[in-house]
């Protein structure tokens, strides 16, 4: 990924800093919360599993996990076209969406998970 234009290198830092955000809020709130908390509420706000509160970490730091190897697969699959360079930057931006995307969803289940540990109940999956 080093030669990426400036817009493809903002959108990279950005999804990449974006990744950190759930690891953030759950550091927030974490002294906060009880020992245990809800980690499955059913439809009628019953709480039909209990959990360490440091599994809220889970998906946090999946969704670094997932940045990093979103990155490494980019990088690799775009040397695959070392001779094509429009084909290379296509490929990076591709994966650079998916990297805003993957960030997008795991900041939105973060904060539904903590909405659910914090009041106890939440939406019913």
């Amino acid at each position: 990924m080093e030669n990426l234009s400036k817009k493809e290198s903002a959108l990279a830092l950005l999804s990449f800093a974006l990744s950190f955000v759930p690891l953030l809020i759950v550091a927030m709130y974490l002294p906060q919360l009880d020992a245990s908390v809800p980690m499955r509420i059913s439809q009628a706000g019953e709480v039909m599993r209990w959990g360490s509160k440091y599994e809220l970490l889970v998906p946090a730091v999946l969704s670094i996990l997932l940045a990093v190897g979103t990155f490494i697969m980019a990088n690799r699959q775009a040397g695959r076209f070392k001779d094509e360079p429009a084909m290379a930057s296509l490929t990076i931006k591709r994966y650079i969406r998916n990297a805003l995307v993957q960030s997008a969803i795991f900041i939105v289940c973060t904060v539904v998970m903590l909405v659910g540990a914090l009041s106890g109940v939440g939406i019913g999956f």
